[in-house]
């Protein structure tokens, strides 16, 4: 599946596994539920994912008896739905008083560097920009659920602080939007980091090689030189 296809994948199911299509089979009345999204991009095109929901009442007692107690559950969730991703760090925590629930997650390969500097960036073409500020994207999506519940998103992606020549949002494959961007030629993607590494130790294999190979002449030329 390609990086743009598993993007739009993630961001189409968050309401699923987050609870809220379990949560709207109990909601009759209109309902708009407040979403707030936030990727914080680096340079190396990896994300960190905050997600934060805010419920009513009725709605926190049936996120609490599914989650609640078990938020291994929600992690197992959120880790299938996102298997394409590597997800290196998951943080959940919740305030009963203000009925909210934050979850935090650390996914790799979301922004992808395509050499020289410049880096694409794809998201779902439902989303509309509001605002492009420097390295900042604000968007928003209203997304029906059914049974009279709907979720308004609020979704910000923060680029990394180096990036410049922030796009304007293209068509792109499998639904998605694409913006490209620049970062420093100092930046690399993890892909070039890991083949600089391997370059480097394979020099330094080839000149240790080399230093054992002339290990055993250096002292007759001391000699002859004595």
């Amino acid at each position: 599946m390609t990086t743009s296809k598993t993007l739009r994948r993630a961001f189409l199911t968050v309401a699923v596994v987050f609870g809220i299509a379990h949560l709207s089979g109990t909601v009759h009345a209109q309902t708009i539920l407040q979403f707030s999204q936030t990727f914080d991009v680096d340079t190396l095109g990896n994300a960190t994912v905050k997600l934060h929901m805010e419920f009513n009442a009725s709605q926190f007692q049936d996120w609490q008896r599914r989650y609640g107690m078990n938020p291994s559950l929600l992690r197992r969730e959120m880790t299938r739905a996102l298997t394409q991703y590597e997800i290196t760090d998951f943080q959940i925590a919740k305030n009963d008083l203000e009925r909210e629930v934050d979850v935090t997650i650390r996914a790799e390969g979301v922004a992808r560097y395509m050499g020289d500097g410049r880096v694409e960036l794809d998201v779902p073409k439902e989303w509309r920009l509001v605002n492009k500020s420097d390295a900042e994207l604000k968007f928003t999506h209203l997304e029906p659920l059914g049974n009279g519940v709907s979720i308004q998103h609020f979704i910000t992606a923060n680029l990394p602080k180096e990036a410049t020549d922030v796009s304007d949002p293209v068509p792109s494959f499998g639904g998605m939007n694409r913006f490209t961007y620049q970062i420093p030629a100092t930046e690399r993607s993890s892909m070039a980091l890991i083949f600089g590494v391997v370059l480097i130790l394979g020099g330094g294999g080839t000149l240790a090689a080399g230093l054992r190979g002339n290990k055993g002449g250096a002292p007759k030329e001391t000699e002859a030189a004595s």
